[in-house]
C-alpha cells in the first residue's frame, strides 16, 4: 500500500503503524507485541528517522525525540493518537 500526499492523519491507523514496523524490522506482525521495547527487535535510529518521517508526512504529530525516548508502539500510537481530533 503506498501513502498518498494529501493522506490524512486519520487515516493513519494503529494497524498501519504496526505493518510500517514490521516491514522496516523485517519481521512478521505477530512477533511483535506493543509493549515490547523495539530495539530489541533490531530498531535503531537509521530505521526509526524513516519511520518518523514517513508517519510525519501522514500527518502524525510526532518528532524523532519523542519516539526514541520510549521504544514502543503502544506509547508511539498514544503520540500519534493524542493530536487528533475526535
Amino acid at each position: 500500500m503506498t501513502r498518498h500526499e494529501d493522506e490524512s492523519p486519520a487515516a493513519l491507523t494503529l494497524a498501519q503503524v504496526r505493518a510500517d514496523i514490521a516491514r522496516i524490522l523485517h519481521t512478521d506482525e505477530g512477533d511483535l507485541d506493543n509493549a515490547d521495547n523495539l530495539i530489541d527487535h533490531g530498531l535503531d535510529s537509521i530505521r526509526l528517522m524513516s519511520l518518523t518521517q514517513r508517519w510525519q508526512a501522514a500527518g502524525a504529530p510526532i518528532t524523532f525525540d519523542q519516539l526514541a525516548e520510549y521504544p514502543e508502539i503502544d506509547h508511539w500510537w498514544r503520540l500519534m493518537s493524542s493530536g487528533r481530533q475526535a
